[in-house]
């Protein structure tokens, strides 16, 4: 065998092992039309294509132009075909696993390295994710991607803050959400760096990962300004927030009662409170009736944006208890078990309402029991595992910051904005690199006994 294939064999295994799981995951919706999002985002890069305008048929839209550029990308060379932009997703899943792989390596070893690896590329909640016209594989690699460049940077010159503050520029196109996260990095790298290095090369540092970012976001930022629109690279987001104080409002009505219904399932929620909603938190009726009645008026997207976020601050600055609830139950729902369902194994948006409303009667009461309770089971065991692999590197976690820093910015944004599990997908790498840690030191601290026991 040739050295660099011995040097490599793992990540190749890995990286085969990941197109493997993505094909066999997304084998059933290769020649399958694309629904709901997946035909905004298509319809953009088509307007992008025929037009030469960043539309949606033709009208003005507030998603993120990052993702309809890559589909421009990938039409321009292979045509209009949905399958090619699968199979390119496919290849973007595998090098998540890959980089996974890498930045598990150099902080941890082998063993987390591998299991980190080993946990991603078989996780069928991201690789279906391959088959769909959807950004999540893209912000998956780009977030991957960009812990891995923070983490170089710390130990090298300045090219890697560049690539770090481009990269995340590339992840602020695909998904706003990551706007603000510059100034905790920003931030933290002041914290790293104070009596370590002069202030004026902490600047420097700062400023080349500054204008790494501004590269990229630059044009779009000042394209965003000149339409009427605020900070970001589109109108996007006062209407979620303004359809979570709607939500807010319904969910505060039984505080106790959907906390079991997010922790638990509404099916044990129901037993409680018979009446309760399995499927309040999906309401968005504010945003949805409000977009229609402002466009009437002859508002702009960025004025009705920025209309709902209005409305948004004054609902939270007067109900800030039902908000901060509300956030606390996003938090679950982000963090929720995610199942797959239906002909084309796609997964459920939440697991909240299963067996609610008397879905499945053919089932028993114990079998609904056990099935609603396992499944969370299992996924308490990844977050046993992520906060006692945390708790036991507690006394070294500046050498893990970067992924500490991406989830818990990732969590506390999508908390209190809008939060399903779908969204928490490119938490999932760092995730079960934590776990693999958790794993191994409660293997290496309890073998012996683990051993007696079997």
């Amino acid at each position: 065998m040739p050295n660099y294939l011995k040097k490599n064999k793992f990540i190749i295994i890995l990286f085969l092992l990941a197109i493997g799981s993505g094909l066999f995951w997304n084998q059933k919706i290769f020649g399958q039309p694309i629904a709901s999002d997946q035909l905004t985002y298509d319809g953009i890069a088509q307007d992008i294509m025929t037009k030469g305008t960043y539309t949606y048929q033709s009208e003005e839209t507030e998603i993120e132009p990052g993702y309809p550029y890559f589909l421009v990308g990938i039409y321009k060379v292979f045509g209009h075909d949905y399958n090619a932009v699968r199979v390119i997703q496919i290849l973007l899943f595998a090098l998540i696993v890959s980089v996974t792989f890498l930045l598990a390596g150099e902080l941890f070893g082998f063993r987390i390295a591998f299991g980190a690896g080993l946990l991603t590329s078989i996780f069928y909640g991201l690789a279906n994710q391959a088959g769909l016209v959807q950004r999540e594989i893209l912000i998956t690699f780009l977030l991957v991607l960009l812990s891995y460049s923070l983490y170089k940077a710390e130990k090298s010159r300045v090219t890697w803050w560049i690539i770090a503050g481009i990269i995340l520029g590339l992840a602020m196109l695909v998904k706003g959400i990551m706007q603000f996260f510059f100034l905790p990095v920003i931030g933290y790298m002041f914290y790293q760096y104070w009596n370590v290095i002069p202030f004026k090369k902490i600047c420097f540092k700062a400023m080349a990962f500054l204008l790494g970012f501004l590269i990229i976001v630059g044009p779009w930022l000042a394209r965003e300004r000149m339409l009427g629109g605020k900070f970001g690279v589109a109108p996007k987001g006062g209407g979620l927030v303004l359809s979570m104080t709607g939500v807010a409002e319904k969910l505060s009505q039984n505080y106790f009662g959907n906390f079991v219904g997010f922790f638990l399932g509404y099916y044990f929620a129901q037993k409680l409170y018979p009446n309760i909603d399995p499927v309040a938190f999906r309401d968005t009726s504010k945003m949805e009736e409000g977009i229609p009645n402002l466009k009437k008026q002859g508002k702009s997207l960025r004025e009705i944006d920025a209309i709902f976020y209005s409305e948004a601050k004054d609902y939270i600055v007067h109900h800030p208890i039902q908000y901060a609830y509300m956030a606390g139950l996003n938090f679950i729902s982000l963090n929720s078990p995610i199942l797959i369902k239906g002909l084309l194994w796609q997964n459920v948006t939440a697991i909240h309402p299963m067996f609610a409303d008397g879905r499945h009667p053919e089932a028993s009461t114990l079998k609904k029991t056990v099935i609603a309770l396992g499944i969370r089971l299992v996924w308490f065991a990844l977050f046993f595992f992520v906060i006692y692999g945390i708790w036991r590197s507690r006394k070294n976690l500046a050498k893990f910051s970067w992924i500490l820093l991406l989830i818990i910015y990732l969590n506390v944004f999508n908390s209190l904005v809008w939060a399903i599990p779908r969204y928490a997908l490119p938490m999932y790498p760092f995730y079960f690199t934590l776990a693999s840690l958790g794993l191994v030191h409660f293997w290496d601290k309890n073998r012996d006994h683990i051993l007696r026991l079997l």
